[in-house]
């Protein structure tokens, strides 16, 4: 699906505006729908809310292999013991775990907003170019960056991925 940037951008912006009048409802909406893509459900609030995600949260959520995180026994009428099963965080550290990252955003909001798939793969071409001409003891630098790309987005939401001047 193409549209022009600015139907895209009009698109973009009523999307966030219904959906983040009631998240929880479109989040159900949306991951019972076939082809979905696996995605943590606060991550998939997130998307429909216009927000940045954690990539490390994504990148833990897909390495993950605890089904149930937290376990409780019952001891009596009032009492129960909670055990929680300590999560492994795994940071976003290289550009491995970036690209892995990227392709598991690109894909779920690709899955919501159809329109926006060229325009993010055009970002993750962009910043990807960076981690080639950067030597990987800096490559921490690049990820920084595209979180504050991220955020910025965030916060203007008329902005689209491929506004490349816009992260200069």
């Amino acid at each position: 699906m193409t549209l022009s940037n600015k139907k895209s951008e009009e698109c973009t912006l009523d999307c966030y505006e219904e959906w983040s009048e009631d998240s929880k409802y479109y989040r159900g909406q949306v991951t019972a729908m076939p082809g979905c893509p696996s995605f943590l459900l606060l991550q998939w609030t997130l998307l429909l809310e216009g927000r940045a995600l954690d990539l490390e949260k994504i990148l833990s959520g897909h390495y993950s292999t605890i089904i149930n995180p937290e376990q409780a026994q019952p001891l009596g009428k009032e009492f129960e013991i909670v055990l929680s099963q300590p999560t492994p965080m795994h940071k976003v550290k290289t550009y491995g775990d970036w690209s892995v990252t990227t392709d598991l955003w690109v894909d779920a909001l690709s899955f919501i907003m159809p329109w926006k798939e060229s325009e993010l793969c055009g970002y993750k071409r962009y910043i990807s170019s960076f981690f080639v001409d950067v030597h990987y003891s800096l490559h921490s630098r690049i990820i920084d960056f595209d979180r504050a790309c991220r955020l910025k987005i965030e916060g203007q939401k008329f902005l689209r991925f491929d506004s490349i001047n816009e992260f200069r």
